[in-house]
């Protein structure tokens, strides 16, 4: 039997972007598409610029990921965005754990590091997680920041 949910067009509405703890997280192609991404990753580059431009000796944007599906292309697509932005971008040629990229933000002397994981979440998820140029977690971003659904 197909539960009643399925019916619903609200059951397919992507949720709204909300930054929690280190980054964003949705259900792939319902929350977390490309489109979405694209737009979401430069403003966290100025986010990451405007706050940590100071601790950074250049630009450069770090960008890794997971093996979750799809996850090289999300980061690929963020990476071209992020540079188009005119930000230096490092993508990672191989799927990495965060704090290797962690360390590279500190190694590179970055201003930090997005990063296509969902964490622990259920392999539905993907997300994307924003390091700062000291290599940690930076606090949620702002709703105000983000002016995309």
């Amino acid at each position: 039997m197909i539960a009643d949910v399925a019916h619903s067009p609200d059951a397919f509405a992507p949720a709204a972007i909300q930054f929690g703890t280190d980054g964003w997280r949705g259900i792939i192609a319902k929350d977390f598409t490309f489109e979405r991404l694209i737009q979401v990753a430069p403003i966290a580059a100025q986010v990451l610029e405007q706050t940590y431009g100071a601790l950074s000796p250049n630009r450069l944007i770090i960008i890794g990921y997971d093996r979750r599906f799809l996850s090289e292309e999300f980061a690929q697509a963020a990476a071209h965005a992020v540079q188009q932005a005119g930000y230096p971008v490092l993508l990672a040629n191989t799927y990495a754990p965060t704090p290797a990229l962690s360390w590279a933000v500190k190694h590179r002397q970055a201003l930090g590091a997005l990063v296509i994981t969902a964490s622990h979440n259920p392999g539905i998820y993907s997300g994307l997680k924003v390091k700062g140029a000291f290599g940690g977690s930076v606090p949620p971003l702002s709703p105000k920041q983000f002016k995309t659904n």
